[in-house]
């Protein structure tokens, strides 16, 4: 299975076998995370890979989700900083897929910031899944593309596999916060007011949409698609009750 079967295959785990990893598996992750290209990357991720025989990490989260390994993400009040967070964790859930290591997506709380005073905003759990790492006959709970969609013009399966392979990706307590504006060559992106906290930039939601990023750009790639990312002004400049304009991805 190589990372494009993944997307479909990819589900959330919640509950793990607490045994380490061999050491060969830990270096190809470290390797892997290394020689990731982001989105944007004028933006680096200032990341963490932290294990349960770590001293004093005790990890919590909104799930009660426990693991062995947590990759983290530090906080930066940037939005492009966490979109980058996010495809990060994104591309990581599908390479561990690829090697049967299940994951999942959380809000993390350690309590404490840690030596350096950095603040953990989001984490990608992972290691071995007590119970299989793949979907077998259930599909994850996720929102159909004919709601989340709204389509201007008449679009290929081309289009359509892609905004399948976006709908799909999970998302913080399974928000999906996104909504999208598709042509037949460009998807605009959308973030949904959250309506906890009542306002248009989160850390968590711009995590949640670089993951689903993550998603949308690996299967344009496997069907041998061209993109590019672009913040738009005359989509910026337009006003969408209960939405805000994030990025647009130009399909060639």
């Amino acid at each position: 299975m190589d990372m494009y079967e993944a997307i479909w295959k990819r589900k959330s785990i919640y509950h793990y076998s607490m045994e380490a990893l061999d050491e060969q598996m830990l270096r190809n992750i470290r390797t892997f995370l290394e020689h990731q290209i982001l989105l944007q990357e004028n933006w680096k991720v200032e990341y963490g890979l932290l294990s349960r025989w770590d001293e004093n990490k005790t990890a919590k989260n909104d799930l009660g989700v426990e693991a062995p390994y947590y990759l983290v993400i530090y906080e930066k009040e940037e939005k492009e900083y966490y979109l980058n967070g996010g495809y990060l964790l994104g591309q990581l859930a599908l390479y561990l897929t690829t090697k049967n290591i299940g994951s999942c997506l959380i809000n993390m709380n350690f309590g404490k910031r840690n030596k350096e005073s950095k603040k953990i905003i989001a984490a990608l759990a992972f290691g071995k899944p007590k119970t299989g790492s793949l979907l077998d006959f259930h599909k994850p709970k996720r929102i159909g593309i004919d709601y989340l969609c709204v389509f201007k013009e008449e679009v290929n399966q081309d289009i359509k596999l892609i905004m399948k392979a976006a709908s799909v990706a999970p998302s913080c307590m399974n928000s999906q916060p996104w909504r999208f504006v598709v042509y037949h060559n460009r998807i605009h992106i959308f973030l949904k007011k959250d309506r906890v906290i009542r306002k248009w930039f989160h850390s968590e939601q711009m995590i949640d949409i670089g993951f689903m990023l993550s998603n949308l750009l690996m299967e344009a790639e496997n069907l041998w698609l061209t993109t590019t990312i672009q913040r738009m002004d005359v989509v910026s400049e337009k006003q969408v009750k209960n939405y805000v304009y994030v990025l647009s991805v130009v399909v060639e």
